[in-house]
């Protein structure tokens, strides 16, 4: 059976069936009063950070619609202390090594043509230890390295399967080279996903019906007055209304299209899909989903807004069986603060396993700031394990107009689930800031990262890394490509002149290498 199907259509039914209404009912119904508080809800949320760190948005949103450049630079800075094993002389020379390096680079990508070109150079204290060039277009896919050969070495993507098999390797299901501006414009734009998703809401809102809502007033629920909606599906109308979407889903061209368009990125042929059957295999088994109590959500309402909300479903029979419970609270109070949960609970039997996820954030606005407290831990455990498998952190971020500064801890506990085993701790730092000025935006990024282990051997060991990201993106203008018609085009080399090429960039890279490790004494 199809069970990621299956997951993802109940997933469907109780979450996105009520995540927007679309005009579906408009009368004061349970099914209407719940269906936009979760659009108040969720509307809500967002606005709340709609003010904050407008530009690197901005430029996650343009980058896949327009056509941009990008020039930038990472470097790192690399320390070690505590312990004998920090300051060993080899450890020594290679944080000095990495804190002196660093990497340039430019991207260039054009839709309406589909060309893309990244460009790289390593440098280390200002000189270049190898530089890298790489371009395609919709036909064909170029890279040059000219520390190993001067020339760009080029191929058809539609010949890639054909040139892979020439050196022996196996190249089943490589048809295709993808084309990477078409993989940056996969995903559904908003407008479409909203679209497709309006039509399976529809679906579930004519198999729902009213009579699977219920409402009542004045429900008290931790301590609070609610209007309170409740959703109670059995096992039988839940494998109709399994059924009812996965029929909708299996003649479903834009779907399918979708997971065609992913296949071919991935050098899959798209017969190889099979989309339609799969589908049509998870409906003949729907009937062997087993929800002895159904599916069960409850909504807490208050002031439009769904304060809390609960889900509750068993899957399985006697003698297999897990509970699934998850609860999300959004508690407002006025514009300039909120608190937010989720928990989720799985347990199963009779193996006696168990998966805990908790995560909370509280945010406070104060002026031109919004300040964030973050906690998150999860703990999974079962009848083998000597004790719990968890990790547990903390954050808090400090949002801006257009910038974000955080510290944030992660504990890693005892991630073997076996009690002499100890993990490290983890803290760090995330700083971003960027601004705009005729339609180039500058950002700077900077993120530390400290960890830090109690080793009885060797004694307390921490490590410090912090990365430097510098770059500008621009969007519009002229943007030049590589002119690769000279190109050496490996799918149309015979098998002597592959070899030979091969050896000639064997033979620079070995002298670049001996050079570059000369200017090390050796090393």
């Amino acid at each position: 059976m199809k069970t990621w199907i299956i997951v993802l259509v109940t997933v469907l039914i109780v979450g996105g069936g009520g995540a927007t209404a679309f005009g579906l009912l408009l009368n004061n119904s349970p099914m209407a009063v719940y269906t936009e508080a979760q659009i108040n809800t969720l509307e809500d949320q967002e606005e709340r950070m709609e003010d904050y760190n407008k530009n690197a948005r901005s430029i996650a949103e343009r980058t896949l619609e327009e056509d941009y450049g990008v020039d930038g630079s990472l470097s790192m800075n690399v320390n070690a202390k505590g312990g004998e094993a920090a300051q060993s002389p080899n450890l020594m020379l290679v944080k000095s090594i990495l804190s002196g390096i660093e990497l340039n680079y430019e991207q260039k990508t054009k839709y309406e043509t589909k060309e893309i070109y990244g460009g790289f150079d390593l440098q280390m204290q200002g000189q270049s230890l190898g530089s890298a060039n790489f371009y395609q277009d919709e036909t064909n896919t170029s890279f040059q390295a000219p520390f190993l050969y001067d020339q760009y070495l080029t191929f058809e993507n539609d010949r890639f399967k054909e040139l892979i098999e020439r050196t022996g390797e196996s190249a089943e299901g490589m048809e295709t080279f993808p084309n990477f501006v078409d993989s940056m414009q996969a995903s559904l734009e908003p407008e479409e996903a909203n679209e497709i998703l309006k039509d399976y809401v529809e679906t579930i809102a004519e198999q729902l019906g009213e009579d699977q809502f219920s409402m009542e007033d004045g429900v008290e629920f931790e301590g609070e007055s609610y209007k309170k909606v409740t959703l109670d599906v059995s096992e039988e109308k839940s494998q109709e209304l399994i059924t009812a979407v996965l029929e909708q889903l299996k003649e479903d061209e834009r779907v399918k299209e979708i997971l065609e368009t992913q296949a071919n990125l991935n050098g899959l042929p798209s017969e190889e899909i099979q989309f339609a059957t799969s589908v049509q295999e998870a409906i003949d088994n729907v009937d062997q989903i087993k929800l002895p109590e159904g599916i069960k959500m409850e909504a807490y309402i208050k002031d439009e807004i769904i304060e809390h909300q609960l889900l509750m479903m068993t899957i399985g029979d006697e003698e297999s069986q897990g509970e699934i419970s998850m609860q999300f609270d959004y508690l407002p109070d006025g514009e300039e603060r909120y608190e937010k949960a989720l928990t989720l609970d799985v347990t199963s039997q009779p193996d006696e396993a168990s998966f805990q996820l908790n995560y909370s954030e509280t945010g406070n606005a104060s002026g031109e700031d919004l300040k964030v407290d973050y906690t998150f831990g999860t703990t999974i455990e079962d009848s083998t394990m000597e004790q719990p498998v968890k990790l547990e952190g903390t954050a808090n971020a400090v949002y801006r107009e257009n910038s974000v500064e955080a510290q944030f801890n992660v504990d890693l506990g005892e991630l073997s689930g076996q009690a002499a085993v100890a993990s490290p701790q983890f803290s760090g730092t995330y700083k971003q800031e960027t601004t705009e000025e005729d339609d180039t935006f500058k950002q700077d990024i900077e993120l530390g990262i400290e960890a830090g282990i109690e080793d009885p051997t060797l004694g307390n060991q921490n490590f410090e890394v912090t990365f430097n990201v510098n770059q500008d993106v621009a969007f519009g203008g002229d943007l030049s490509f590589p002119d690769t018609e000279g190109a050496v085009n490996l799918a149309d080399a015979t098998d002597e002149e592959l070899q030979q090429l091969a050896q000639e960039i064997e033979m620079n890279f070995q002298s670049h290498v001996g050079q570059f490790m000369g200017g090390f004494g050796g090393f």
